[in-house]
Parts: C-alpha cells; structure tokens; sequence
C-alpha cells in the first residue's frame, strides 16, 4: 500500500483525492493510517497540521509495539515526565489492587461459590456469573468464572456482585497503565535510537528519574539492528558475583 503514496517530486503524497505533505522520517502509510486527512495540509515533525503555514491541527503518531496506542509525538520527546506519570499511575493501580480488589478478591474464594449479574456488554442467552474456587494441592487456590442461567436462589450475591464490579474496575485500570507502559517503553526506543548507534554498543543502562532501564541491541532476521528492552525496574534483576 505505501507504493500507492509515494512521494512526488514536491514531497507530497495522495490520498483519497488529496494531497498532503508527510515528514521525510515517516512512512506515508503509518501517518495517513490513524489520522485525519487534510486536504493540503502539511504534516510536520512538531505534531502539527499546517494550512497556509498556520497550525491547524495536532496529528497523531503510534507507539512502537502496539498497534492501539497513539500519541502526540512530542510527548515523546520528555522521557523524565512520562516516566514519572507512569510511575504514579502504577502506584495508584497497586494501591487499589492491594485495598479494594484482594480483600473482596480473598473473600470470594474463602467462601468457594458467589453469583453476579454482569452489567457490561455482552452476547449469549445466559445473563449471570458463577463465581467458583479452584483448589490445588500445592499452590494457592484461584478464582474462575461461569456464565449460567439465573440462579432461583444466587449465592453470596452481594458480595459477588462488589467483586465482580473490582474487577471490571481494575480490569480498566490495567489498560490505562499498559498505555503509559506502551507510550514510555516507544520514548525510550525513539530516543536511543537518535542517541547511540546498535551497532557500536551492546547494552545500555539508562537512568530516568533513578530508576534505571536497561536494553541490548539486536539484529532483526534482515539483519537490521535494533533496540529491545532487557529490563524494567518493577522486573527482578538477580546479580550474580564468581570469582577464584
């Protein structure tokens, strides 16, 4: 498809009937894939749209590793602020997790059996959860789910119905730290990649915020060399010292 938007001889390419103007960095495809058209408009490193050299409009780029996260480009461009965010973002999803979502969590399966009756979107004749423990000889019990017909006399209903509401809630909040994950790991990425050469040095340790993250350069099966995450803070590093 990028072979249908090839640059002419001003640097323009078409769509849709239209002309627009992509940054020489970008390819035409991943710009047009997740933005507005603009008839005309020149789409520049700054993350602007530009009509009659006048800004118009942000224009949006995708993170690198997910195709469902987007972002202002120069966002991309403060490394200390995301991590920060993503930081205080984590901090509030493992508060919630450890007060709110665990207790009603641990209660559930103390009790071995709950019903709710879900209240998001879904598809099927059965309109209930059955929640049920599962027992393990050497490992914690865990929690599963049914979908069944309503209950004549549904059990522990009331606090099956609080868990079920957590954990859609967490649920949520899982996704909203996996984009501040995606958008800071794509900062990241950007940044060595305008920084340090793949293939002069084998790993980095970059310290944001003290805390440090780590990547190695490797070597994609065409042989083009890229950055790949080793290491995050909230991951274990286990150091290992031998000697003679």
């Amino acid at each position: 498809m990028e072979a249908l938007m090839e640059r002419n001889s001003e640097g323009k390419v078409r769509v849709d009937g239209k002309e627009i103007r992509v940054p020489e960095s970008r390819l035409a495809l991943s710009v047009v894939g997740i933005n507005q058209i603009v008839g005309g408009g020149d789409y520049r490193e700054d993350g602007w749209i530009y009509l009659n050299d006048k800004p118009v409009k942000k224009w949006f780029t995708g993170c690198s590793g997910s195709s469902s996260v987007r972002i202002w480009g120069p966002v991309l461009n403060n490394i200390p602020l995301l991590e920060a965010r993503k930081w205080r973002i984590k901090d509030r999803v493992d508060d919630f997790r450890n007060k709110i979502w665990r207790p009603l969590y641990d209660e559930v399966v103390k009790l071995g059996e709950a019903h709710a009756k879900p209240t998001h979107k879904y598809t099927g004749t059965k309109q209930w959860w059955r929640y049920y423990r599962n027992d393990y000889a050497n490992a914690p019990s865990s929690l599963s789910f049914d979908w069944v017909d309503e209950p004549a006399e549904p059990k522990n209903f009331g606090i099956g119905q609080q868990y079920y509401h957590m954990d859609q809630q967490i649920g949520r909040y899982y996704k909203y730290l996996y984009k501040f994950n995606t958008v800071l790991g794509s900062a990241i990425v950007k940044y060595l990649e305008e920084t340090v050469d793949p293939k002069l040095v084998s790993t980095v340790r970059l310290s944001v915020n003290g805390r440090d993250y780590w990547y190695a350069s490797e070597s994609t099966r065409h042989g083009v060399a890229r950055w790949s995450r080793i290491n995050w803070p909230e991951s274990p590093l286990v150091e290992i010292i031998m000697g003679v």
